[in-house]
């Protein structure tokens, strides 16, 4: 294995000199074993929500089956055994699923957790009962662009509005602007932030403690 090592970091050397190498393993040192990523507290108001989206293409959209759950997990979507785990795990503790279907294929969907909030998988914080936490959020590729993530998102609304919600709660990575112009188009709200740090194998999650009472209070 040394060895093997040893012939990828000289080969490295050999093709794109010792600068690139240097820089190679900065970005190793930075996203293995220390990193830190920024997610965007999201809010919307139930109360005042008025739908001025349209979707482009058409879709059917339903609560997802325990079935529809091991397809999206087996065959449309590469988890590994940790993202398995966790989706098992939050179906069994009540967690619904919004997809949406084209052409009898599952092309996306969103998660439903209710009194709880995911700082990160497997962290969760309670939050009041009248805010309804949706994570995990995903379009196949050949897909995005069309706001399938819009219209899951109104299916939930509509949903959430009939059961007397007032607000949804959800995050996304500082860094992933497609879904962040698609919430904010939809009418969500920035109200926090959440950090994650991640050194040499441990975690911690950050919210500050103005955000952690807003969104535990009523």
């Amino acid at each position: 294995m040394y060895k093997n090592y040893k012939q990828k970091v000289l080969k490295i050397i050999a093709d794109e000199g010792l600068l690139s190498f240097f820089k190679k393993i900065s970005k190793f040192i930075v996203y293995k074993i220390i990193f830190i990523q920024n997610f965007i507290i999201f809010e919307l108001n139930l109360e005042n929500f008025v739908n001025k989206i349209e979707t482009q293409i058409e879709l059917d959209l339903k609560i997802a089956t325990e079935k529809d759950i091991d397809s999206i997990i087996e065959e449309y979507y590469n988890y590994d055994e940790f993202g398995r785990q966790y989706l098992k795990n939050q179906q069994q503790k009540g967690d619904k699923c919004v997809i949406a279907i084209k052409n009898g294929k599952i092309i996306g969907y969103v998660w439903i957790m209710k009194g709880h909030m995911e700082l990160s998988p497997f962290n969760h914080i309670q939050i009041s009962n009248n805010k309804t936490y949706i994570y995990n959020g995903f379009v196949l590729k050949s897909y995005r662009g069309k706001r399938v993530l819009n219209a899951i998102d109104l299916y939930i609304i509509n949903m959430l509005i009939k059961d007397n919600k007032k607000f949804i709660i959800t995050t996304v990575a500082t860094n992933n602007k497609p879904p962040i112009k698609a919430r904010e188009r939809i009418g969500f709200k920035r109200i926090g932030k959440i950090t994650q740090f991640r050194i040499f194998g441990l975690r911690y999650d950050h919210i500050s403690k103005k955000d952690l009472i807003y969104l535990q209070n009523p």
